[in-house]
């Protein structure tokens, strides 16, 4: 007979098989674009630099420029993130060289910050004309990024858990960092009102550094900000769905209260308290929709558990049934059995503990001819069903003939994990 449950199982593996490779191919394009951004956007401030074009140095006018040594740690870091996956040990060296480069630009910038550098690297390729405090000089949190960002490449490649975890939580304050300096230049907040740490860290440059840490975060898919991106559980998905009204609401407002105490609208004192009033109000009114969602979602359950109970008590009831009526045996992919039911066992005389864990040659002694056994091994191995009439031998020695169906399952990559054969009790046609 032709009829096998390897189609069906075929689909369900090559539909897994695309939602699969759909979430590879979803997660790969993030990792190239941000590589592919810092190596764009670093090239284009380094010529920038040496033709003078400040608007790509500055994005908004007056604001910090991105340096042309930051240009080149992202550089560094467009060329670690190209060679990440490479094994080459040429690659290898060049990705732990990039590494600690990133971490020795850093550190001697930061020295640089306190005049205490013996190696000035600030102007050493061009001269910056264009900033009027500490030409040349990377602010402290750029520096500060690049060293996190460097030792994080080094432990990335370590592969241990320990490691993995420092290099989480060094790209984790990288995030941070460059979150709070995002934050202020949409909050208008003037360079003069920044603490020195973050005062000279141009808009693109907290950018690039933003999403290099969260794409580094992203790798590793025991982080909880993976599983809160990609998971599929359901504070996975609530987390997606408020994270952008956790950021965009506060800014929105924050913005427009700098707006109008900055026009004299409302006094300092007045706009803080209409801040926080409109801030609990949305607030609830937010988080009122998502526990009415959630109890919506709570109802579904609860009425979809009754049914399955339901489902269950027939089940157990059609179970019953079926050990009652039918001869059925399970085995498992080396065809020793896991499951009798009642009326095999009385068939054969044997306890469903004797039964469990043997092969049926107990029962089989070579009563058949080796043509039907080899034909029957041949057809369930690639995963067909296989019908047939076989004679046994019960406990007592009595002798008893079954028409069985045999039928293999396979899990979703087409290996097969069971059989479970049906039999029909025919000795009444046969003469022993």
């Amino acid at each position: 007979m032709n009829f096998s449950p390897k189609n069906n199982q075929k689909a369900e593996s090559n539909k897994q098989d695309f939602n699969d490779r759909f979430q590879v191919s979803y997660k790969i394009p993030i990792e190239k674009i941000t590589y592919l951004l810092c190596l764009v956007t670093s090239t284009a401030i380094i010529i920038s630099w040496f033709i003078g074009y400040e608007k790509a140095l500055s994005i908004f006018s007056g604001s910090a420029t991105m340096k042309f040594n930051t240009a080149i740690i992202f550089l560094l870091i467009g060329i670690n993130f190209y060679i990440l996956h490479k094994n080459e040990n040429f690659q290898k060296t060049l990705y732990n060289s990039i590494s600690i480069l990133l971490i020795i630009i850093g550190i001697l910038s930061i020295l640089s910050n306190y005049n205490i550098s013996f190696l000035n690297i600030d102007n050493i390729f061009k001269v910056d004309i264009f900033s009027t405090e500490k030409p040349g000089l990377m602010s402290p949190a750029t520096a500060v990024c690049g060293i996190l960002i460097g030792l994080g490449f080094i432990f990335l490649k370590i592969k241990n858990k320990s490691f993995s975890k420092i290099a989480n939580n060094l790209f984790l304050v990288v995030n941070i960092i460059s979150l709070v300096s995002i934050l202020s230049y949409f909050l208008l907040i003037s360079s003069e009102k920044k603490v020195f740490f973050l005062k000279t860290m141009a808009i693109h440059t907290s950018i690039i550094y933003f999403l290099v840490s969260i794409v580094l975060l992203l790798k590793n898919e025991n982080t909880i900000v993976h599983k809160m991106a990609y998971g599929k559980n359901s504070g996975s998905i609530i987390f997606r769905k408020i994270l952008p009204n956790i950021i965009l609401v506060p800014i929105i407002l924050a913005n427009i209260l700098l707006i109008i105490i900055d026009n004299d609208t409302v006094s300092v004192d007045f706009g803080i308290m209409l801040f926080v009033i409109l801030l609990i109000t949305l607030g609830f009114v937010f988080i009122s929709s998502l526990a009415n969602t959630m109890n919506e979602s709570d109802e579904i359950r609860i009425n979809l558990e009754k049914k399955i109970k339901l489902k269950n008590i027939a089940l157990k009831k059609f179970k019953k049934t079926i050990d009652d009526s039918t001869i059925m045996l399970i085995k498992d992919s080396n065809l020793n059995i896991t499951y009798a039911n009642n009326a095999f066992c009385d068939l054969c005389k044997y306890s469903k503990e004797e039964l469990i864990g043997n092969s049926m040659q107990m029962l089989h002694k070579n009563l058949n001819p080796k043509e039907l056994m080899d034909d029957r091994l041949k057809t369930i191995l690639k995963g067909d069903m296989w019908t047939g009439e076989v004679k046994n031998v019960a406990k007592d020695g009595s002798f008893f003939w079954v028409l069985t169906n045999i039928i293999p399952f396979e899990n979703k990559k087409g290996k097969i994990t069971e059989y479970i054969e049906i039999k029909k009790n025919i000795s009444h046609l046969k003469t022993t």
